[in-house]
């Protein structure tokens, strides 16, 4: 039982706001174990239990402090460094709006004359002579084996 306690006590410490359900959980105790453990921590002052119903009761450890946000960062800038950055912001843009930023140039809008270049001229059907003359040209000239059907 000492043990349970210490396992339940430690898992409080290191998970502030925990339920009694997510004790058990985290635990390996049984709920009921649980239960009676946290009801004596609450009676000896070790553990703080929010108000509220039974289910829905939070624990934390009595010696557990918040943690504190970090302040806002100030600044630090004098009177005059503030206005001289507004007046450099302010020269600026009165600078950028006399001296706009050039134009870029045009892109090349592509005519129906290029096109019309790139396309490659119709392809004009074989004569009957140009044909067998092709046929000839490339025909396969290795021998051929009368039996090479008988190997397969």
């Amino acid at each position: 039982m000492v043990r349970e306690k210490e396992r339940v006590l430690e898992f409080v410490k290191s998970n502030p706001s925990c339920y009694r359900i997510e004790c058990a959980g985290g635990t390996g105790v049984q709920r009921d174990v649980v239960n009676a453990l946290l009801d004596e921590l609450v009676a000896d002052g070790t553990i703080i239990a929010t108000e509220g119903e039974r289910s829905k009761q939070t624990f934390r450890a009595a010696t557990y402090t918040p943690p504190v946000p970090e302040p806002a960062p100030t600044d630090r800038r004098s009177a005059a460094q503030i206005w001289s950055d507004e007046a450099r912001t302010f020269g600026l843009a009165e600078w950028n709006r006399e001296h706009p930023a050039p134009k870029p140039e045009p892109r090349h809008v592509i005519t129906d004359a290029e096109i019309a270049a790139c396309i490659p001229p119709p392809v004009k059907p074989l004569t009957e002579a140009e044909r067998k003359d092709y046929e000839i040209s490339h025909r396969d000239r290795r021998p051929v084996n009368p039996q090479a059907f008988l190997r397969r």
